[in-house]
């Protein structure tokens, strides 16, 4: 099966244009929050970074140089290493938006009290 490598170069290019836009929003706005709900904004973009972080790593285990998608000339040294890190990363990432989203549901019961 043919790999599509414009597939995953288009998608991967919105991916980060969107994560861009998601940081440039936060950048903007995040100053006219107070409190709680400033706190949870922040918590959850730490993580969205992570997550991304997470997504970049993927590129290179699955792609060049490790190649995973291709188990006929995949390096499996290449691929350890990072797949430990995109684990982490993932799992830092959901912490983070967790942590965010508590925050949020907290900051809005403190609002209402």
């Amino acid at each position: 099966m043919k790999i599509l490598s414009w597939y995953f170069g288009i998608l991967g290019g919105l991916l980060t244009v969107l994560f861009l836009g998601t940081l440039w929003y936060w950048m903007r706005y995040s100053r006219l929050e107070k409190g709680g709900m400033r706190r949870a904004g922040n918590l959850k973009v730490v993580g969205y970074g992570f997550i991304m972080l997470a997504s970049w790593l993927m590129c290179g285990i699955v792609g060049p140089p490790g190649s995973a998608a291709r188990p006929e000339i995949m390096m499996v040294g290449s691929i350890v290493t990072p797949s430990y890190a995109v684990l982490l990363f993932l799992f830092l990432g959901f912490l983070f938006i967790f942590l965010g989203q508590r925050a949020t549901y907290r900051a809005k019961t403190a609002s209402q009290a």
